[in-house]
């Protein structure tokens, strides 16, 4: 009699990228229409979000709905100059209203989020306990926003040290595929005309260099380069963000199904060799 052979855990990996995380949306429907679920789920900053809806059960069109019915204006509420420009309550009150308790273990798949302790000087990873001040601490860009405390201890975006967290699914996941909306694309010098430009240019290069060393780790990377023609705070291209993630994603999907295969293939030999 022939053996079932086991379907692979997949782990999701959802870097951060601001604005641009709408693309990873984009990436999640393209699996789905391809029957890829995730076993598992990990984020940091705007990935951290995508990854707590994916989590907490979510719709496409949910999470869609969440970005667009948000009023982006109240995230800018003024917060001490000491410590941020801002301040993510809203943030907060958002996420009570659509995610349906503030708690890891009321997710339906395990979440992992990470966050850099700016006492210690070291990226934590949660996956346990309250959720909605880590998915705040993991999104707190530094300077423009507040720290926010944990247990005595003051967090920022994980993003310092890592921006797309595999670890914390390595343990579980017989395959891990990388979302990363910080890609490192080649611009004209012409793009380098401001100190906004220049300055937007060498966040993206620091971050892409706490990303790029984690793909290694992942079984297949999808990187939308197209989310580099907008910064990570246009609030005005989600539909453009969405469709950039969709059809990268479709664009690797040859890719992705053909890692699968092999491991459904082996774990079919390793069923032979024991019979």
């Amino acid at each position: 009699m022939q053996q079932k052979t086991r379907k692979p855990k997949i782990g999701f990996t959802f870097s951060g990228g601001g604005t641009r995380s709408v693309a990873q949306i984009g990436v999640i429907k393209a699996l789905r229409e391809n029957d890829i679920e995730a076993y598992a789920v990990a984020g940091n900053s705007g990935g951290s979000i995508v990854a707590t809806l994916y989590a907490a059960g979510k719709t496409t069109d949910e999470m869609l709905a969440f970005i667009e019915n948000s009023n982006i204006y109240k995230l800018y509420k003024p917060a001490l100059p000491t410590m941020g420009l801002t301040s993510l309550d809203y943030l907060a009150k958002m996420l009570d209203t659509h995610v349906k308790a503030d708690s890891f273990e009321e997710l339906f798949l395990p979440l992992y989020i990470t966050a850099t302790n700016l006492m210690k000087g070291k990226i934590e990873v949660f996956n346990s306990g309250p959720l909605f001040q880590r998915v705040i601490a993991s999104c707190s860009i530094p300077l423009l926003f507040k720290p926010v405390e944990i247990d005595g201890q003051l967090y920022a975006d994980g993003g310092i040290f890592e921006n797309m967290p595999v670890a914390p699914l390595k343990k579980d996941c017989d395959i891990i595929i990388g979302v990363n909306v910080m890609p490192n694309v080649s611009i004209e010098k012409t793009d380098l005309e401001s100190i906004f430009s220049i300055g937007t240019r060498v966040f993206d290069l620091m971050i892409y260099n706490t990303t790029k060393d984690n793909f290694a780790e992942c079984d297949v990377v999808i990187q939308p380069n197209e989310v580099y023609k907008h910064n990570i705070f246009t609030f005005d291209k989600f539909d453009e963000f969405f469709q950039y993630g969709y059809e990268q994603a479709m664009r690797d999907m040859k890719d992705i199904k053909r890692v699968i295969a092999q491991f459904e293939r082996a774990e079919l030999s390793e069923l032979e060799d024991e019979e």
